[in-house]
């Protein structure tokens, strides 16, 4: 498997971390809480350079906040068409009806939840009363998962291909008892 796109994919985060400084959001007021539920500026000022550096003509996010208005405005400053797409789950909003205008929703996958490969995503928006859908690109996205051989993934030290979309980093346990033979267990396990 080639390691060019993931290369160049590192290259332009690389360089939108680079810039990040340079991004003004002083236009955001007030300006974002350090401990409020919106990005950090530091984020912010990232996600408007890697916008600036990738020029994507579609942008899915999971969750309408500020992070939508610097993705937006830094598109609109670019001169470049580009669309924005939001889902949104958040309890907060269901069921309620929503001003026209665009809503960007955010979501974060769980860096030890996918397995190694590439996954293509479609969007959709649907209301549930009534039930209609709205739109639906099949294959609006292409993610490629590259899973570390370096330890402490799901992964664990094995090497070779593992099967499935969802291979999850869950927390749990193991125990013995040295008290019961493997016959009792499989007495157990057959319903003897």
């Amino acid at each position: 498997m080639s390691n060019e796109p993931i290369e160049s994919a590192k290259q332009a985060i690389n360089r939108a971390l680079a810039a990040r400084d340079k991004v003004d959001i002083s236009w955001i007021q007030p300006p974002p809480e350090k401990d409020g539920w919106t990005l950090a500026g530091d984020a912010l000022r990232f996600l408007d350079a890697l916008v600036r550096e990738l020029r994507p003509k579609h942008v899915i996010e999971f969750g309408a906040g500020l992070s939508t208005k610097v993705l937006a405005r830094a598109c609109v400053q670019m001169g470049m068409p580009c669309a924005i797409s939001s889902v949104d789950h958040d309890p907060q909003w269901y069921g309620r009806t929503r001003d026209p205008g665009h809503y960007i929703s955010t979501a974060w996958i769980d860096g030890n939840f996918l397995a190694e490969g590439t996954l293509i995503v479609g969007a959709a928006m649907s209301t549930m009363d009534p039930v209609l859908v709205h739109f639906h690109e099949r294959e609006a996205v292409a993610f490629q998962i590259v899973d570390s051989l370096d330890g402490g993934s799901a992964r664990g030290d094995f090497a070779g291909t593992i099967p499935g979309v969802v291979r999850p980093m869950l927390k749990w346990t193991t125990s013995f008892d040295s008290r019961q033979t493997n016959a009792e267990v499989w007495s157990v396990r057959e319903g003897a």
